[in-house]
């Protein structure tokens, strides 16, 4: 165990990039007797209007109403102020920008927001609600993504999601069936006609375009596994552009297969990756059946579980602020026997949470595969015994996505 306790206000800025500020003024109550959770209460505004929020308590086996947002924290140097019960927090500006951007002007709307919902102060408050996030999303009526601000160029790749959909459609394509159900006959020659589609449709420049598109931050935060994974009605913005995951999904798997135009090598080669690995763990929780791999097709069993190292394994090209996220971030994933044995705690230096991981991968599960990730060009001066991998260090050992969310899966 390391000698040196950090304090809590370091604690806090490693584990989330921020903390509340000496201009936050607003004092979290402890959660009421019997509630689980905390919702806002977003009040309506439009525009340059002063954005306003109530919270209040509920107990998510009651059944509240309320949608879910999925962001990314964005830069933590940029904050904004916020008023909730007329209180004063400060909020990173992404945030403030996703809450002025999902806001009604007509009535108040009702949702759950990590950074707001959760009292980033009290680490055991944070220790339990992240063991709970799973079922806040799932509960949800709806997953809100908020990718950020509108560029000039996203009005394009909305476009070309719509108008691959619109062919789609027409011609029946579908990316996966149910389980004990075949694809359909006609399904091949769909999947030609829309390789057709955007070979003859889509010119390199909006390849391109899309490409900068999938380069949002949100598509490589290793939250937003979790956070779509367990709800079917998941809803996509980006300024004032919208789609669902499905109809985005749709077009991603066979646009994969024109990656080389999209020239997403430039700058950053897993932004791809970390979307394929995304959605492909979706469809294994909600799904399961037949998957439209590209070339052929993969079953999928449906599994609402898999074992740590598969995970990290599977999503090692994501990207978490906290390096402990590496492992709490795939809490929701896990078996109860798994869960229980990586529980959630944030006093937990990385050392002391990296070698327990090990201990257990190897001791407990039996499982040595998780030696492969021990060395590499990228791992940290953590000190940790030379068995214990560096589970913050991407490794170079890239199998293909399909492989471990395909095969594996079904394993």
């Amino acid at each position: 165990m390391e000698n040196h306790q950090p304090t809590i206000d370091s604690r806090l800025t490693t584990a989330f990039g921020w903390h509340r500020g000496r201009d936050t003024n607003y004092k979290y109550k402890k959660l009421s007797r019997g509630a689980d959770i905390r919702l806002l209460r977003l009040k309506r505004g439009s525009g340059d209007d002063r954005i306003s929020i109530s919270l209040q308590c509920a107990k998510l086996g009651g059944k509240p109403h309320y949608e879910a947002l999925s962001y990314a924290w964005g830069d933590n140097h940029e904050t904004h102020k916020m008023y909730i019960d007329g209180h004063v927090m400060m909020v990173t500006a992404n945030l403030h920008s996703a809450l002025r951007g999902v806001r009604s002007k007509n009535c108040s709307r009702i949702l759950w927001v990590d950074a707001m919902s959760i009292n980033q102060d009290d680490i055991e408050e944070r220790d339990e609600q992240v063991q709970k996030m799973k079922m806040v999303y799932k509960s949800a009526g709806r997953v809100i993504v908020w990718l950020g601000d509108e560029a000039p160029q996203d009005v394009i790749a909305f476009q070309m999601i719509q108008a691959f959909n619109d062919c789609a459609d027409l011609h029946g394509y579908r990316v996966y069936v149910p389980p004990n159900e075949p694809f359909p006959a006609g399904n091949e020659t769909a999947v030609l006609k829309m390789d057709s589609f955007i070979g003859s449709n889509y010119t390199a420049s909006q390849l391109r375009i899309f490409g900068d598109f999938l380069c949002r931050p949100w598509f490589r935060r290793l939250w937003v596994v979790q956070e779509i994974a367990f709800h079917q009605e998941v809803k996509m913005i980006c300024g004032a552009q919208q789609t669902n995951w499905f109809s985005f999904w749709r077009f991603i798997r066979r646009l994969a297969t024109h990656v080389q135009q999209m020239a997403l090598g430039h700058e950053n080669p897993h932004f791809l990756k970390c979307i394929i690995s995304t959605g492909m763990a979706r469809e294994t929780v909600l799904y399961g059946g037949l998957v439209d791999s590209g070339s052929d097709h993969k079953y999928l069993s449906k599994q609402t579980h898999h074992s740590f190292i598969f995970l990290y394994h599977s999503t090692r090209f994501h990207l978490a602020t906290d390096p402990k996220d590496r492992i709490y971030a795939l809490h929701g994933f896990l078996d109860p026997e798994d869960s229980q044995n990586i529980a959630v705690d944030y006093s937990k230096s990385c050392k002391e949470l990296y070698k327990r991981v090990s201990e257990y991968c190897i001791t407990d599960k039996k499982d040595l595969f998780c030696l492969q990730f021990v060395g590499g060009p990228s791992r940290k001066s953590l000190d940790l015994p030379s068995w214990v991998p560096d589970w913050d260090a991407l490794n170079g050992n890239d199998q293909p996505l399909m492989f471990l969310f395909g095969e594996a899966a079904g394993t």
